[in-house]
């Protein structure tokens, strides 16, 4: 067998083995979505439209945990025998969705923050504001405008995400 021959066993055979190992790996992946989870999403979904949720005074947010278990919550006790009858874990906060969505877009509006935030989202589990930034030497300036406009004291949870383009240097580079 000459050199090219030879060669193209060597590479068919690590293609055949390269693929082996993915389907090995790939196979003990759950999906994304499974029968338990689209279960908990039905009857958190059915509850919302049967009290209307989203309008209820209260409403602070619904989810579903990591184990499937479908969770709502409001800042009072009125839904509550009606959720667990359902199977629904009934929690309560603090804060309303509403609340929580104002200061949302009252931060995301300032313009003393523009290029120093990077996105806003709301935690409906934490009952908290999400804050991602670019810089870690814009904190202490982002957390200053937040508390100002934070005048119910809701939780804000800040992740540091800097910009992609942006020379972050790896554990294995010396910062210079």
């Amino acid at each position: 067998m000459n050199t090219k021959g030879k060669l193209l066993v060597i590479i068919s055979a690590v293609a055949t083995i390269l693929c082996v190992f993915y389907l090995t790996i790939s196979s003990t992946v759950q999906p994304i979505g499974n029968e338990n989870n689209a279960h908990a999403s039905a009857i958190l979904t059915s509850f919302m439209q049967s009290i209307d949720a989203e309008n209820c005074e209260g409403y602070s947010g619904a989810w579903i945990d990591d184990n499937d278990k479908a969770h709502i919550a409001f800042t009072n006790l009125d839904y509550k025998e009606q959720a667990e009858r359902k199977g629904i874990v009934y929690d309560v906060f603090s804060h309303t969705f509403t609340e929580i969505v104002k200061l949302q877009d009252e931060v995301s509006n300032d313009p003393r923050l523009e290029g120093k935030v990077n996105g806003t989202s709301v935690s409906e589990s934490e009952n908290a504001l999400e804050i991602d930034y670019y810089r870690k030497s814009d904190l202490k300036s982002i957390e200053s405008v937040v508390a100002d406009k934070n005048k119910k004291q809701i939780k804000i949870k800040y992740n540091y995400k800097p910009e992609p383009n942006q020379n972050v240097p790896s554990k294995y580079e010396v910062k210079r």
